[in-house]
């Protein structure tokens, strides 16, 4: 459900139609304001999410201790107001297929002036490389972002069928890993099951993040709570539960549609993982999901190439525009483009573990 806090703004460009409303009650973050665009050109309609992120550095710095980007900032800087802004999806992997020249000439031109902001690092997420936007703009790419998608196998019935697909190496090592969670009662939680491990929950999720380069969103505790709230029967929250009741890992599934989902962030806690195989049994459980559902894609996301190529995912090559204003906002986009780079030029490679 979408709510307009401030009246819709409509605007003509040439032969597109804008407007813009305030998405609310989706994303539960403490820096974060998310927008809904709407445009027409050439009597096709399109819409692309925008996210406006307060970014505190001195909390950044705090976080991440003495490192590059500390040295370069000095006491007033850490003060000074610093925005990021993200075109397209921020929070789930949908890639945009929208045309971004008019879009981008709204944003810049009459949103960002509206909402009274400028941006320190724009984003332009999911945007093929080499599209002409208007000279002088100033745009760089990121040509190597990878996701990783499962394509599912109609004829199979259970994670079983999945199994049998597979050939005799990576079926020996699938069953060792399910073996090694076999003690582990995966469980779907309720709304009311988010509330009450709201606390191990965001427990598990700060563990995963803390080993992110960057982290600029800052989620509210009960981040998954509202999401779910909000999202409902397309929103699943999986919990990995141990024989002393403690929550070690969870993994929550965004459904966009009847048959394509998105493993959302998940979380583990890391001194259990290789007592319990967690971070490969989350991964098969979304395989579980996909076949019991009927689905034909899951998104893995971005990281960890080598663990999704050898469970049957592919990459899809994504590109990314983006321009800077300032050192810090430079520095920024160096840690992402670098984590980005690490990546990709991992040692990892495409995979066909089925017969």
């Amino acid at each position: 459900m979408i709510h307009s806090l401030t009246p819709t703004l409509n605007k003509e460009t040439g032969n597109a139609h804008f407007s813009y409303t305030k998405i609310q009650d989706k994303y539960a973050t403490q820096n974060t304001q998310s927008y809904v665009v709407n445009y027409l050109v050439n009597n096709k309609s399109y819409s692309v999410e925008v996210h406006i992120i307060d970014v505190n550095l001195s909390k950044l710095i705090k976080q991440r201790g003495k490192d590059v980007l500390s040295t370069i900032m000095s006491a007033s800087m850490m003060c000074q107001k610093f925005t990021v802004i993200v075109v397209g999806a921020l929070f789930t992997n949908i890639v945009n297929t929208a045309p971004i020249v008019a879009l981008e000439n709204y944003l810049t031109n009459t949103m960002f002036k509206e909402l009274n902001c400028t941006p320190n690092l724009l984003l332009l997420r999911d945007y093929v490389p080499k599209t002409k936007f208007e000279s002088g703009n100033k745009y760089r790419y990121i040509l190597n972002d990878v996701v990783m998608t499962f394509e599912v196998n109609s004829a199979w019935l259970s994670i079983q069928d999945y199994c049998s697909a597979l050939s005799k190496k990576y079926k020996s090592r699938t069953l060792k890993t399910l073996d090694a969670a076999k003690e582990l009662t995966i469980v779907e939680f309720s709304l009311n099951d988010i509330k009450a491990y709201q606390e191990q929950i965001i427990n598990l999720f700060n563990q995963v993040v803390s080993k992110q380069s960057l982290s600029i969103i800052m989620h509210n505790d009960d981040y998954f709570y509202h999401l779910k709230n909000y999202l409902g029967s397309n929103f699943k929250f999986y919990g990995f539960i141990d024989t002393d009741n403690q929550l070690v890992a969870f993994m929550p599934i965004i459904m966009h549609d009847a048959t394509y989902c998105e493993v959302h962030y998940i979380g583990y806690d890391a001194k259990y993982n290789n007592i319990y195989k967690l971070y490969q049994n989350i991964l098969l459980q979304a395989v579980k999901f996909g076949i019991e559902n009927k689905m034909e894609r899951i998104n893995l996301g971005h990281t960890s190439l080598e663990a999704k190529a050898i469970l049957g995912a592919k990459a899809t090559v994504l590109s990314h525009a983006y321009k800077t204003k300032g050192l810090i906002a430079k520095h920024m986009i160096n840690q992402i483009v670098n984590y980005i780079d690490a990546a990709y030029n991992d040692e990892w490679k495409e995979r066909n573990p089925f017969k």
